[in-house]
């Protein structure tokens, strides 16, 4: 079943994101991660998101969700966005809706 991590946040270290943007796009090419959805001025219609940044990956199933996301090249990069971002990920599962 395939998994998403979506995330949802405010830059608030631009140059800071750019080099985690680089470091997460070399990750997520060798991991064959799937960028579904990569948004930055998301309209909201509910709620009060932390912000407009919207990413959506694509991932085979929430094993292989983990395998990039504990990978020694991922967590080498994660904390840049960690920084240079207020907000939130989650992982979702989707399944056949009949």
């Amino acid at each position: 079943m395939a998994a998403y991590f979506i995330l949802q946040y405010e830059v608030t270290d631009l140059d800071l994101y750019r080099e985690y943007q680089v470091g997460a796009g070399a990750t997520a090419q060798t991991h064959g991660v799937e960028v579904t959805v990569y948004d930055e001025a998301a309209e909201t219609i509910e709620g009060t998101p932390p912000g407009k940044q919207t990413v959506v990956l694509k991932f085979r199933d929430s094993d292989h969700f983990r395998e990039w996301y504990n990978s020694d090249e991922y967590q080498a990069v994660i904390a840049k966005r960690h920084a240079a971002t207020d907000g939130f990920g989650v992982l979702s599962q989707s399944m056949n809706v009949q």
